[in-house]
């Protein structure tokens, strides 16, 4: 059976800048505190206890045996010692809505594991609330939530900013690498007289690095960041930095891409007027293509035409009235003319054909030619 553990506090004016185990290595500075402080009371009783690795669990070992009568229970005490730590504000946008925990900062000092079970959060020897604590190992640090802190009000707000570094044009490619800035804001209201420290958690962005943000206190975390803060001050910014690669095909371009390229100092005057002879070229070759369709698109009309006029030639026969002999010579008279027509609609697409193939080859010669790098004035 798992023993209530308690926690008597008194309150420090500075607290240890330490982090929250389960989210990276840690440290532990002294942050200008002498003499940290211990968590719980010293106890009259003399407990003699060790812990012991079994596998993923461990046991404790009491040096004194204790019986219990049958059909009776009984409270062994394991750990009668202190510990450092004290009382925090501890915020994590995905676990608090507008308020931050009050919270028990505190690293097992005992040299023994700790079991998880419910804790009673003793403030001054005044009951300041209820928690549970999860199996803690000897020196490691936890935060231990008891209450909402209603007095201080915390939100974020999200900005995004983005800075191209460097753009080139290589195989028909366009690229650019950007430096692109997530800026978060955490406001910060404090309703209360206090200057407690505020621990904030900050899911971290992993292609991403910190710049311009104070240091957190888990220098290698798992999936957030913590940093330590107090809740005196109106807010704290985290920026995080990472780079982007956008490509685009150029044979996909408009001139009004070539224009915002110039405008944005991604290109210079001489790539611009070949960017700019490039689409032009394809522009050109749009209107080979749309007359060879119409080209294409009338040989098959007039084949249909035909299919239709055999039919009726087939009807009529090779005798008939003397009207019908001559709807019979006026078919073959259209026939005739239709032939002409699509000799004429061969011959022209056989020269589009020509035309559209020196365009083509004029087009990527100049696209094979462009090979530059260029960084913008502003990166």
């Amino acid at each position: 059976q798992m023993p209530q553990q308690m926690m008597q506090q008194q309150m420090p004016q500075q607290m240890p800048q330490q982090m929250m185990a389960g989210q990276g290595d840690f440290d532990m500075c002294d942050d200008g505190l002498a003499d940290p402080t211990s968590i719980g009371g010293p106890s009259t009783l003399g407990v003699g206890t060790k812990t012991e690795d079994v596998g993923d669990l461990f046991k404790y070992e009491i040096q004194h045996p204790v019986s219990v009568s049958a059909n009776s229970s009984g409270m062994v005490p394991i750990v009668s010692s202190s510990s450092i730590g004290g009382r925090v504000l501890h915020f994590n946008t995905e676990k608090n809505k507008a308020n931050p925990f009050s919270a028990v900062l505190i690293t097992n000092t005992t040299g023994l594991t700790l079991e998880g079970g419910p804790v009673t959060v003793l403030e001054g020897g005044t009951y300041v609330g209820e928690a549970l604590l999860d199996s803690l190992k000897a020196n490691e640090t936890r935060f231990v939530p008891f209450s909402t802190e209603s007095a201080v009000d915390v939100w974020k707000t999200t900005d995004r900013k983005k800075r191209v570094t460097m753009c080139s044009i290589r195989g028909g490619l366009f690229k650019t690498e950007s430096k692109t800035r997530h800026i978060t804001k955490y406001h910060i209201r404090n309703k209360s007289d206090k200057a407690t420290a505020l621990y904030i958690e900050h899911r971290f962005r992993k292609d991403c690095e910190l710049v311009d943000t104070p240091k957190p206190t888990n220098p290698k975390p798992i999936q957030f960041y913590i940093f330590k803060t107090d809740i005196t001050k109106d807010e704290f910014i985290v920026t995080e930095e990472g780079t982007e690669t956008e490509q685009t095909y150029l044979s996909n371009i408009q001139k009004s891409n070539v224009l915002t390229w110039f405008q944005d100092d991604y290109i210079n005057d001489a790539t611009k007027e070949k960017l700019e002879h490039y689409v032009s070229l394809g522009a050109e070759l749009s209107e080979v293509e749309v007359m060879q369709r119409k080209c294409q698109e009338e040989v098959q009309a007039i084949a249909r035409n035909h299919e239709r006029v055999r039919q009726n030639l087939q009807c009529l026969g090779a005798g008939g009235t003397p009207q019908e002999q001559s709807l019979r010579a006026k078919y073959v008279q259209d026939m005739a003319a239709d032939e002409q027509r699509i000799q004429r609609n061969r011959e022209t697409s056989a020269q589009l054909e020509v035309k559209f193939q020196a365009l083509n080859k004029q087009r990527q010669d100049l696209i094979a030619h462009i090979a530059v790098e260029h960084r913008p004035a502003a990166a």
